[in-house]
């Protein structure tokens, strides 16, 4: 089984904060195999037009995971991009993101960003 990891920087009241999301094939298979009006990947799909691609499939997952997560008014996500990257923190999630009868099928890491060193741009 192929896992996949990636992140978004994001402000969260006011401040950067790097959330991260891993994705599996199986929680793929299961997104798009669940009830279609609560998939992540056809939420994520709304707002571009990708080749469907195990790649894509795999992306589109994270970001309807992360664009769940981050629908709450504290988080700012409008200069957000997201990257594939080599892991995700050590430990527990901080929460995860589902669709449907899948409430917990994406887990969710959240760290501020002072503990990367690195800066939002601000244009």
């Amino acid at each position: 089984m192929i896992t996949k990891h990636w992140s978004i920087l994001v402000e969260k009241n006011g401040g950067p904060v790097r959330l991260f999301a891993s994705t599996t094939d199986d929680t793929v298979s299961l997104d798009l195999d669940g009830e279609r009006g609560q998939s992540l990947i056809r939420r994520a799909r709304q707002f571009h037009r990708h080749a469907q691609t195990p790649e894509q499939n795999h992306r589109d997952l994270a970001i309807g995971a992360l664009m769940a997560y981050a629908a709450d008014p504290v988080f700012d996500c409008t200069r957000s991009e997201i990257q594939r990257i080599d892991g995700v923190p050590p430990g527990p999630p901080s929460g995860f993101i589902g669709g449907g009868r899948h409430a917990d099928l994406v887990p969710i890491w959240e760290e501020a960003e002072e503990d990367f060193g690195l800066e939002m741009e601000h244009p």
